[in-house]
């Protein structure tokens, strides 16, 4: 044999290995590149955040324009099968598949947007009891034209034990692919859902406006996060019949709460335990109660305190490199924002058109001014605004402001 027969039989074994890889590489180049901004968008908006960075790359790829990406957002067509039914989605949550349940009302239109209730389900929060849940109580709901989420528990993992990662991932896919009324989205729990809302509350209650806790308990003592409830409204519910624990839970948070000055309704289930009584018209008065508190997107003022690493984000803030608890307070009025945050912190702040004046923005920081000028509006800055705040106003631009 030759040497340069070897040669080219080594080249022809070499072709043969690589083979299988560039087949996977092309692929997933083909995997990777969708048809249209359509489907690339709805993804992007209730992916992880850690997905995010993998996306925008994405977006730069088919060369998407900014404008054209907020317009795709805007006419996106926000469609549901199976009207009036409980149907199934899922979504990724921290690298694994979550099945949930939703249901819109039987009138739904892509067109008009409708209130979104997030239902967590009680005991271990298996399928079969988050059916049933929305079947007993909140399909009077749909039925009122609302928009139910009603979340199950992913492996038994109780929401308030580890197993509340999955509610964020749920919130987004609905508040991305839905017509949701964004000042009209609110919470509900019971039990292990209700201890849970309490502890979702506590990371990302600014998507509320409000709670209902049916019956739960609040588990929280550290005054800071508890701050992240004073907007909220809650309606705390206890069985007459019930475990004296769970009396004595609403008795507890209900104080906290009102100290915090929230409003605060309590009811007790005459002859009751543990659940209301499906007959009865406790759910009437839970929706006769949420539909008095709306949502305000964006506060003139507030204090949010970011205490959990797997949720850094809040409101128009984002924090992107701090020690936690980072305790932050903004004050806005248009064309200027104030951020007081502790040295070190450094965060992304979003913003909407209507916070500029005559197309500019002051931000200052700890008193000083960190930035003057027309916010950014390149493809990276608006999809971060997009991402962080698909169920609020509609940003368009984000920057970055460093702490000293």
């Amino acid at each position: 044999m030759t040497k340069k027969t070897v040669f080219l039989a080594l080249v022809a074994l070499a072709a043969l290995s690589l083979a299988p890889l560039i087949a996977r590489l092309i692929h997933a180049e083909r995997d990777e590149k969708p048809a249209s901004l359509k489907e690339l968008l709805p993804a992007f908006l209730s992916a992880e955040p850690g997905e995010r960075e993998d996306f925008i790359r994405r977006f730069k790829k088919i060369k998407a324009d900014p404008a054209a990406v907020v317009r795709a957002f805007e006419k996106a067509d926000r469609s549901a099968p199976e009207k009036g039914k409980l149907a199934e989605a899922v979504v990724k949550a921290g690298g694994r598949d979550y099945s949930f349940y939703y249901a819109v009302p039987a009138d739904y239109s892509p067109g008009d947007p409708r209130p979104l209730l997030v239902s967590l389900t009680y005991s271990n929060g298996v399928p079969r009891l988050a059916r049933g849940m929305y079947s007993r109580y909140w399909r009077k709901a749909t039925a009122k034209g609302w928009i139910v989420l009603q979340l199950p528990t992913r492996d038994e993992v109780l929401f308030f034990k580890g197993g509340g990662g999955v509610i964020l991932p749920a919130v987004r896919w609905a508040l991305a692919n839905l017509a949701v009324d964004a000042r009209r989205v609110w919470l509900c729990g019971a039990s292990n859902g209700g201890t849970g809302a309490f502890w979702f509350a506590l990371r990302r209650g600014d998507l509320f406006g409000a709670c209902v806790v049916y019956p739960g308990m609040l588990l929280e003592k550290a005054a800071d996060p508890l701050g992240n409830l004073s907007h909220l409204a809650f309606l705390l519910w206890h069985g007459e019949n019930d475990h004296p624990a769970w009396g004595k839970a609403e008795l507890r948070a209900g104080a906290i709460l009102k100290k915090l000055g929230c409003p605060v309704k309590t009811a007790t289930g005459e002859g009751m335990g543990h659940l209301p009584d499906p007959r009865s018209t406790v759910a009437d008065d839970f929706i006769a109660f949420l539909e008095k508190h709306e949502r305000d997107p964006a506060p003139a003022s507030y204090t949010w305190c970011f205490h959990d690493p797997d949720f850094p984000a809040a409101r128009d803030l984002e924090v992107l490199d701090s020690a936690f608890p980072l305790v932050c307070k903004v004050k806005r009025e248009p064309g200027r924002i104030a951020l007081t945050a502790p040295k070190g912190a450094k965060l992304r702040l979003c913003l909407a058109p209507s916070d500029l004046k005559d197309g500019k923005i002051t931000v200052v920081l700890n008193g000083e001014k960190a930035f003057e000028g027309a916010p950014p509006s390149d493809l990276a800055s608006t999809l971060h605004a997009l991402y962080r705040s698909v169920c609020g106003r509609p940003y368009r631009y984000s920057l970055t402001v460093g702490g000293r």
